[in-house]
């Protein structure tokens, strides 16, 4: 008999916790109070509907991820069961972070008068100042590239000194990025590939790529 793929028990396990949470969130939230902070709720319950929530928002967007992170070793089910916990961990942390903040927020308002408004005004502006950081495409990068927890993104730069790949040394800077993979079974590195922006480097250089062999 033909075992079946760890991809297939993988997907079918997060869509359905996927499900079974937006039934439990759409039955929560008709009894909800439509109110800022915990919505009428105590913390540790805002808490788990709010992780429950994301969890089944997200669990289908992470399910590639987990498929690839589960591997087809042994244990991969105790690999795609901490991969989703650390998941729904990192949204319940944040999501005391942000309740947090919030109720924080309130006091401030309800005790400081006019000077929450110079308060509110100066977190609007770091935000605005926030887009324009580098910081900002670091984790645009990451965030709409999870499987760069599976792969090291890195840089080569240096100065082309030395004859290389046939064409002669001219003295230019180079700057481009590459990307190397691992695939990893039974909790050893079986396949490695290495890629680079080869085309970035050879526009740097402002030659030509020498032909292929």
């Amino acid at each position: 008999m033909r075992a079946i793929p760890v991809s297939v028990p993988v997907t079918a396990g997060l869509l359905a916790a996927s499900a079974l949470g937006w039934a439990v969130v759409v039955g929560q939230a008709s009894g909800m109070d439509s109110a800022p902070g915990t919505m009428g709720l105590t913390w540790i319950g805002f808490i788990a509907l709010w992780t429950l929530m994301m969890g089944a928002m997200m669990m289908p967007a992470l399910t590639p991820l987990a498929v690839l992170y589960a591997g087809d070793g042994r244990g991969w089910p105790s690999r795609a069961a901490g991969l989703t916990g650390g998941y729904l961990l990192t949204w319940a942390l944040f999501g005391v972070l942000a309740l947090t903040i919030t109720v924080g927020a309130e006091r401030i308002a309800d005790d400081a008068g006019d000077a929450s408004r110079w308060a509110a005004a100066a977190v609007v502006i770091a935000a605005g100042v926030y887009q324009l950081t580098p910081l900002k495409d670091h984790c645009l990068m990451v965030c709409r590239s999870p499987l760069h927890l599976l792969m090291h993104v890195g840089r080569y730069q240096g100065r082309h000194e030395r004859a290389f790949m046939g064409v002669a040394a001219t003295g230019k800077e180079v700057d481009f990025v590459v990307m190397h993979v691992d695939r990893v079974h039974d909790g050893r590195i079986v396949e490695h590939r290495g890629i680079g922006d080869i085309n970035t480097m050879w526009a740097q250089l402002g030659v030509a790529p020498p032909p292929a062999r």
